[in-house]
């Protein structure tokens, strides 16, 4: 009797919690959240590196900017690596064009994945916390175009494993984005 009771007891709460669970994520639309960050202007920030030199939202004044936030230990992230050579290649001598790309990693896994990946853009390490709130805390990878004046014109979240898919869906998606821009 008890036993039956217990099991009885135990489906009730998975019951019970699943449904509370279900309900919670049926409130949450990815689209409906990306659709809310276009057109919000993208945060401040300033990266101090060695010595005097500094990194913010000043050097972006002017340009149309490919914002990308990644981790080593992300493989959608690691997929996009050859795509985005690829797209850094396509717009590095257009002038109106800047490429950022920000990692919580530290430098050294950074310059590991680097020298594997032959990543040619320039990654900026920073905090997590501020990963999180300068992409709005879409998780990873997360990608953003923004226009001249630093308003996020387009908003891409996750991807796929695979790198030929990831390579396509980047000039399929993120580089109409970025022309349409220029």
């Amino acid at each position: 009797m008890k036993l039956r009771l217990v099991a009885l007891l135990n489906i009730i709460s998975f019951y019970s919690y699943s449904q509370d669970s279900a309900q919670k994520a049926q409130h949450f639309n990815l689209d409906e959240y990306i659709n809310r960050v276009n057109g919000k202007q993208f945060g401040q920030f300033e990266i101090k590196s060695s010595g005097a030199t500094s990194f913010s939202n000043a050097n972006l004044a002017g340009k149309v900017v490919f914002v990308n936030f990644w981790f080593a230990g992300c493989p959608p992230c690691i997929s996009e690596l050859e795509g985005f050579n690829r797209l850094y290649d396509t717009l590095e001598n257009n002038r109106d064009f800047m490429f950022l790309s920000f990692t919580f990693d530290p430098d050294s896994t950074t310059q590991n994945l680097k020298d594997r990946y032959g990543i040619k853009y320039h990654v900026f390490h920073i905090e997590r916390t501020e990963c999180y709130r300068l992409n709005f805390n879409m998780g990873f990878p997360a990608s953003f175009v923004l226009d001249k004046k630093g308003v996020v014109r387009y908003c891409k979240v996750g991807g796929h494993v695979d790198i030929p898919k990831s390579t396509n869906a980047i000039f399929a998606d993120i580089y109409p984005k970025i022309i349409g821009q220029l």
